[in-house]
């Protein structure tokens, strides 16, 4: 099963993102030993699947600039729900950065298929409003 991401096609930034993603995939998802192509799930908006969702810092730089809004974070999760890949959708800057810091140390609950746990896909949003 193969997965895309569906991102602006006008972000400068979409193909640095997913050559990361390509290139760590082979070490995320690797191939089983029978040489099938890894079963990777798609699970969507996964905020409700947390069982630990870590806040992330508003940054002293947003703050001087004034910065609010969503970021989206495109995440994989393990086996036993450790968060192993994380990766803010572009144009957020430093307000990303600390949002893939933040999914990195969440915790979310197990996904099994047909009984034994896999990785899945997902994405994490995280608000960040001005005081």
């Amino acid at each position: 099963m193969q997965i895309d991401f569906l991102r602006n096609s006008a972000c400068k930034k979409n193909k640095e993102l997913d050559d990361s993603y390509v290139k760590g995939k082979k070490d995320i998802f690797p191939k089983p030993p029978d040489g099938n192509s890894p079963r990777v799930i798609y699970a969507g908006q996964i905020n409700g699947k947390a069982t630990y969702l870590s806040r992330p810092e508003y940054p002293a730089e947003a703050k001087e600039k004034l910065l609010s809004g969503s970021v989206s974070v495109k995440v994989v999760i393990d086996e036993t729900g450790n968060v192993v890949y994380a990766k803010s959708e572009c144009g957020q800057g430093v307000l990303g950065d600390s949002a893939e810091n933040a999914a990195l140390q969440s915790k979310f609950q197990p996904t099994t298929l047909s009984g034994k746990p896999v990785k899945y896909i997902g994405f994490v949003t995280y608000n960040f409003v001005r005081q």
